[in-house]
C-alpha cells in the first residue's frame, strides 16, 4: 500500500537529530493517510543507536511486522511500517560532492525503489549521526582522533571544576578554538528573564568581530533543545529566511545548548567566514560535551546561588525570629517584673495589714485586760500601804498600853502582817507595771510614718530605762552613727519594739549578775549604723545566750524563757510585726551559749515593695 503523499522510491536523508513522522506539515516526513496521527512517530539517535518511538497511543507503528507498544532499535535493512507505508531502514554514503567526504547520513527508502543520484532533500538534521565507516583509517587519523577526544575529555573535566563565571565562558571559548577551525565565537547566556546576554566572545584575530546570534537559531535550540550544525549557510534551507545569517561573511556555524535537564541556559556560538564544511559531525559531538559540561556547571552555580539566597533569607529570617523572641522575651520579662512588684506590694500591703490588725486586736484586747486589772490593783496597792501605816499605828499604841510590858506574840504577829502586806504591794506594783505596758502598745500609733531621727528615739528610750532600773544594773553602752539621718517609720510602734528588745537585753544580763563568771562585766550594747538603703540597730547583751533549739520560737506570741511573773512573751513577738511585717526590715539573731546573744533589726529606708 503506498501513501498518496510519496512517490516510490522517495529518499528520506536524516542528518542531526530527529526525525518526526506525521500529518501535520511541519513534520519531517509527512504521511496524508486518515490513519496517520498528526504526530506519529520520531527517529532518534540515542547513545549510537537508532531507535523509532510511537507518539500518539494506538498508532500503527511497527518493524518488520512486528508492532512497536513504545519504542524499538532499527536496525540495517530493516521493514519500518507507518500506517500502510513502508520504508527501508539502511547506512549509505551520500554522493552529494560537497557532503561526501564529510557526512553519512541514515536513508528512509522505499523497498525495491532504485538508488537516485540526484541530490537527496534533507529534511532534518541530527549531532547523533555517525561519520559513515571509510575502507581504511591511518594510524595518524586515529592519533589525531584520540589527542581531540582526550582534549574534549581535559576540557570538560576543566570545565567542571571552574566556579568562576567569566573563567567558564572564557574556558569553554579556548576549549572550542583548539577543537574545531572556528574564527569567531561567543558565549551567550540566559538571564532570568529568558534574554540572551554576551558572556564573552573570542577571534582568532587580535581584536573580537561581534557574533550575533540569528533569532532562527536561537527559536531552533529553545524549542528543540538540539545543537545546530550549518555547513554552508547560503543554500542551507532553515536559513534561507534569516536576513541577519544572509547578510554576514560567515559560511559555516555551529551553536550547542548548554543544557541542565530540559532547561536550556545559554548558546556555545562558533562561526567560519572562510571555508564551508569546516564544521563536522564528530567536531559537533566534541562541542556537545563542552555543551554539556558548561551546562551542569552552570546549573550547579545556578543551584549554589538558589541556595545562597534560600540561606542568606534563613538567616534573615532567623535573625527577624530572634529579634521578636528576644523582644517578646523581653516583653514577658517587663511584664513578670510588674506582675512581682505588684505581688510584692499585695504581699507588703496584706503583711501591714495582718500586722496592724493584730496590733489593733492586741491593742483592744490588752486596753480591756488594763482596764479591768487597774482599779482592782489599785485598790489592792492602796489598802496594802494602808495596812502597813495602821500596823505602825497599832505597834505605837500597844506600846503605850502595854507600858514597857513584854509580847512576843503580839509583836511577831504583827511583824508577819507588815511583811505580807509589803509583799502584796510590792507585787501589786509589778502587776501595775505590766499593766502600763499594756496600755502603751493599746496606745500604738496604726502605722503612720513620718520623718524620724532614730538614734534620738534610741537615745530616750536609753536613757528612760536608766532611770527606770536600779542603780546595780548593767551598763548601758551606745555607739550611734551620726550620719544616718532620718527615716521614714512609725515612730511609736518602732520605739515600742526597740524598748521590748532593749528590755530583754537587760534581764539576760540581770539574770546572770546572781553568780557573775570571773572577769566577767554586765553590759548591754546599742550600736547603730547607716547601710545606704537601710539601717541597723545592733542590740548586744553578755548574758547567758540562746540555746539553739529554741531560736526560731523566740518571735512566736507568748513564747518566754523568763519566769511567768517576769514576762507575758509578747516582746519579741510585737518587735517582729512591726520590724519585719510593718517596714518590711529583718531581725537576725546570734548567740553563743554562755557568752552573748545579738539582734540585727535591720529597717528599710524604703519598703521593698516600694523599691521594686
Amino acid at each position: 500500500m503506498t501513501s498518496p503523499s510519496l512517490s516510490p522510491g522517495t529518499r528520506f536523508l536524516l542528518g542531526p537529530g530527529r526525525c518526526r513522522i506525521g500529518r501535520r506539515a511541519s513534520n519531517d516526513i509527512r504521511l496524508d493517510e486518515a490513519s496517520v496521527a498528526d504526530e506519529h512517530a520520531k527517529i532518534e539517535r540515542r547513545y549510537g543507536r537508532f531507535i523509532v518511538e510511537t507518539l500518539t497511543e494506538g498508532a500503527l507503528t511497527s518493524v518488520n511486522r512486528e508492532p512497536v507498544r513504545e519504542s524499538r532499535r532499527l536496525l540495517p535493512g530493516d521493514t519500518l511500517e507507518i500506517a500502510g507505508t513502508s520504508f527501508l531502514f539502511n547506512l549509505v554514503t551520500v554522493s552529494e560532492r560537497r557532503l561526501a567526504d564529510v557526512q553519512a547520513t541514515t536513508q528512509l527508502a522505499r523497498p525495491g525503489a532504485e538508488a537516485s543520484g540526484s541530490s537527496p532533500r534533507v529534511l532534518a538534521t541530527s549531532r547523533f549521526a555517525l561519520p559513515a565507516p571509510t575502507a581504511a583509517t591511518s594510524a595518524e587519523e586515529l592519533r589525531r582522533d584520540f589527542d581531540r577526544l582526550k582534549t574534549a575529555f581535559d576540557a570538560v573535566s576543566t570545565l567542571l571544576s571552574t566556579v568562576d563565571l567569566a573563567t567558564l565562558c572564557e574556558r569553554m571559548l579556548d576549549a572550542a578554538f583548539r577543537l574545531v577551525p572556528a574564527e569567531h565565537g561567543s558565549v551567550q547566556l540566559r538571564r532570568d528573564d529568558g534574554a540572551l546576554w554576551t558572556a564573552h566572545q573570542r577571534s582568532r584575530g587580535s581584536e573580537p568581530v561581534p557574533t550575533e546570534i540569528s533569532k532562527t537559531v536561537v527559536e531552533h535550540l529553545l524549542e528543540r533543545r538540539e545543537a545546530v550544525l550549518a555547513m554552508d549557510v547560503g543554500t542551507d534551507p532553515r536559513f534561507s529566511g534569516a536576513a541577519s545569517i544572509q547578510a554576514s561573511r560567515f559560511v559555516s556555524l555551529m551553536a550547542v545548548p548548554l543544557l541542565a535537564g530540559d532547561d536550556v541556559l545559554g548558546i556555545l556560538y562558533v562561526v567560519n567566514a572562510s571555508q564551508i564544511g569546516a564544521f563536522r559531525e564528530p567536531d559537533l559531538d566534541l562541542m556537545s560535551a563542552i555543551g554539556v559540561g558548561a551546562g551542569l556547571v552552570l546549573s550547579n552555580r545556578h543551584l549554589y546561588r538558589q541556595l545562597e539566597e534560600a540561606l542568606e533569607r534563613q538567616v534573615a529570617f532567623n535573625q527577624t525570629l530572634k529579634q521578636t523572641v528576644d523582644e517578646r522575651t523581653a516583653e514577658l520579662r517587663d511584664k513578670n517584673r510588674q506582675l512581682s512588684r505588684t505581688l510584692a506590694r499585695l504581699k507588703a500591703t496584706q503583711a501591714q495589714i495582718i500586722a496592724q490588725e493584730k496590733l489593733a486586736s492586741l491593742g483592744t484586747l490588752t486596753a480591756g485586760i488594763a482596764h479591768e486589772l487597774l482599779n482592782p490593783m489599785n485598790f489592792v496597792n492602796n489598802f496594802a500601804g494602808i495596812i502597813v501605816e495602821q500596823i505602825d499605828e497599832l505597834r505605837g499604841k500597844l506600846d503605850e498600853r502595854l507600858a514597857g510590858e513584854t509580847w512576843p506574840e503580839g509583836r511577831e504577829l504583827l511583824d508577819d502582817i507588815e511583811a505580807g502586806s509589803k509583799a502584796i504591794h510590792k507585787h501589786g506594783a509589778r502587776v501595775q507595771q505590766i499593766v502600763a505596758g499594756m496600755r502603751q502598745l493599746s496606745q500604738a500609733d496604726g502605722g503612720e510614718r513620718t520623718p524620724t531621727n532614730l538614734n534620738g528615739v534610741l537615745s530616750n528610750l536609753v536613757s528612760a530605762l536608766q532611770h527606770g532600773e536600779p542603780t546595780e544594773g548593767p551598763r548601758i553602752v551606745t555607739a550611734l552613727d551620726p550620719s544616718m539621718g532620718e527615716i521614714h517609720l512609725a515612730v511609736r510602734d518602732v520605739s515600742c519594739a526597740l524598748l521590748h528588745v532593749i528590755q530583754n537585753a537587760i534581764q539576760a544580763v540581770q539574770a546572770r549578775m546572781a553568780e557573775p563568771p570571773a572577769g566577767w562585766s554586765p553590759e548591754v550594747l546599742i550600736r547603730s549604723e547607716d547601710r545606704r538603703d537601710a539601717v541597723q540597730i545592733t542590740v548586744r547583751d553578755r548574758g547567758e545566750g540562746i540555746p539553739q533549739e529554741i531560736r526560731q520560737r523566740v518571735f512566736d506570741p507568748f513564747f518566754t524563757t523568763k519566769p511567768i511573773h517576769q514576762s507575758i512573751g509578747l516582746g519579741l513577738s510585737i518587735a517582729h510585726d512591726v520590724i519585719v511585717m510593718m517596714h518590711g526590715g529583718s531581725i537576725d539573731i546570734s548567740s553563743e551559749a554562755g557568752q552573748f546573744t545579738e539582734l540585727r533589726i535591720t529597717i528599710p529606708r524604703k519598703r521593698r515593695a516600694e523599691r521594686t
